[in-house]
């Protein structure tokens, strides 16, 4: 078990449960297993949701974000399917997520308030139901030149025009939904 007293926060690496006072409960097995986050990662997430609720700013780093709205429109998941997402690791400046049937990974480089993702792999599986929503918002990754941080939401903008609008998400506990 690992412990930050000074946060009062509670790991458990056996259940990958984590517990924080004044923020949720969250149960965050899915990212330790089926991501290959190790137990820093994963202490670092929820430590970053942590410090969002003291103080209402999100990170653009160490966040989890789920797409929301792409080229204004809401996004809707297939049936059975979950929605495309993101986590960037400063660390690293590498980008991992999720396009709606195969995960992916790259790099980032940011010079405020531009950020730029370079060319992403991954997996290839093909999923008929929700093929096309990936393959936009991987195109949309690519060419997004501009980023804003605003309460619980990141804007990703190209040319001056947002394409990109993710939430900020505090239980990635989804099945199939860990970045």
């Amino acid at each position: 078990m690992v412990s930050r007293a000074d946060q009062g926060a509670v790991y458990s690496e056996t259940s990958g449960e984590l517990s924080v006072p004044n923020v949720p409960f969250y149960s965050i097995p899915h990212l330790r297993r089926n991501a290959g986050f190790t137990t820093a990662a994963v202490v670092a997430f929820t430590f970053a949701f942590a410090a969002v609720a003291a103080s209402g700013t999100v990170p653009l780093a160490g966040t989890y974000w789920r797409l929301a709205r792409m080229n204004g429109e809401t996004v809707q998941a297939a049936a059975g399917a979950s929605l495309p997402h993101i986590a960037l690791h400063a660390e690293t400046e590498r980008v991992a997520g999720f396009g709606g049937c195969n995960r992916f990974f790259g790099r980032y480089s940011i010079a405020d308030p531009a950020i730029s993702i370079q060319p992403l792999g991954g997996s290839r599986a093909s999923c008929p139901d929700t093929n096309d929503l990936e393959r936009a918002f991987i195109s949309a990754l690519a060419a997004v030149d501009h980023y804003v941080v605003s309460g619980g939401q990141l804007t990703l903008s190209s040319d001056g025009r947002a394409v990109l609008v993710f939430d900020a998400v505090a239980d990635a506990t989804t099945p199939g939904s860990g970045p």
